[in-house]
Parts: C-alpha cells; sequence; structure tokens
C-alpha cells in the first residue's frame, strides 16, 4: 500500500530551465550561450550536487572560463539563480491534495545545498514532511545506493512509496529497489494521470 510519495524537484515541483534562468542576467546570446556552459553544464555543477565541491570553490573555477568582464556575472548568477526557478501550480495543487487525504510527501533531488536558502519561498514544500538533498548525502540518482539511503535515512518501507522524476532512469532505479513510481516530464496536462497512477497503486 502507498503511504509514501517521492518528488523530484527539477521540472516536476519546479521549472529549471537554464535558457530561462540565464536570460534575467545578459540579454547577449553570445554571453548567455558562454555563461550555460561556463556554469549550468559544467562538472562544478555536478559536483555540488553530489556535495563534493563547495560553492565557493565551483565558483573561482567556473571565474577560469569566462573574460575578466563576466566574472562577476558568473558570481551574480551563482548567488541568484534560483530565483528564476518557476513552480508548477498543478504539481502544487496536487501536494495539497494529497496531503489532504493522507500522504505523507517528501522531496528526493539532485541539487545542490543552495535549495536550503529557498525552499521555503516554494509553496508545495510546505505539504513536505522531510527534503532529502543528494548533496547533503553524497550520492547522485540514477545510483540505487541513493534510493537506499533515503528509505534508510527517514525509516520507510520502499515498498510503500511512489516516486515522482523527470528521469525514466531514476524511475526505473527506484523500482529496482521496490518503489513504484511515474516519469513525469512538466507537462501540467499530465499531472491527473499521477493522481491516477498513485490511486492505482495505493
Amino acid at each position: 500500500m502507498i503511504r509514501n510519495i517521492v518528488f523530484d524537484m527539477g521540472n516536476v515541483v519546479l521549472s529549471y530551465d537554464p535558457n530561462y534562468i540565464i536570460q534575467h542576467f545578459t540579454k547577449e546570446k553570445d554571453q548567455q550561450t558562454l555563461l550555460i556552459e561556463a556554469i549550468f553544464k559544467s562538472p562544478e555543477w555536478l559536483a555540488l550536487d553530489e556535495g563534493t565541491l563547495s560553492k565557493e570553490d565551483a565558483c573561482t573555477i567556473m571565474k577560469r572560463r569566462v573574460s575578466p568582464l563576466l566574472e562577476p556575472l558568473v558570481e551574480k548568477i551563482m548567488d541568484e539563480w534560483y530565483l528564476y526557478l518557476t513552480p508548477f501550480k498543478d504539481i502544487t495543487d496536487l501536494a495539497r491534495t494529497l496531503k489532504k487525504e493522507g500522504y505523507v510527501l517528501y522531496l528526493l533531488s539532485n541539487t545542490s545545498l543552495s535549495f536550503f536558502e529557498y525552499y521555503e519561498n516554494v509553496e508545495a514544500f510546505a505539504y513536505f514532511k522531510d527534503f532529502y538533498i543528494s548533496a547533503k548525502h553524497l550520492l547522485l540518482k540514477p545510483d540505487p545506493a541513493i534510493f537506499k539511503d533515503f528509505c534508510e535515512t527517514l525509516h520507510l518501507d520502499a515498498a510503500e512509496c511512489f516516486f515522482i522524476d523527470d528521469s525514466q532512469d531514476n524511475v526505473n532505479s527506484a523500482k529496482g529497489i521496490g518503489m513504484q513510481g511515474i516519469c513525469f516530464n512538466g507537462n501540467q496536462d499530465d499531472v491527473q494521470i499521477i493522481y491516477e497512477a498513485i490511486k492505482k497503486c495505493s
């Protein structure tokens, strides 16, 4: 029986789009392309999610990839990028409904420790009991170890968990340790499908 609903964050609860984010820092197309590569597509960005690099050290390395003129912009982006994560209204409504129906909600996300700087401003997270952040636990999806550690850390039975993620590989990994799950690509027309899938498993 499903008792716990486990959400990914990026492109599930919040829209994460580097192309949209970068437009708020520069209108120059060449600069946008360069900064996306230097920041969001960098090995350091992944290391931040993995918890193996500090934001300060990541920023220092990222600045080496750009001209001195753009170095202050790299710092600004690293400090403010999360201001442009857009909540999905229908997912927020779903979270509210699920909590009212007695399900317990959790977050399991590949993200950096910056999460703790903004999560309280996200309405959907008011309905969540706890947050499992990859950087805090030094693990990344789709490694099955992160799903096992999630269950052990929060004292949950995998068979009672339903996982929602925008990556099928992550969903498959969760299923591999006994969770139910569904892949969601951010299409708000599919939110009802998520709800029906949860009810079918409950």
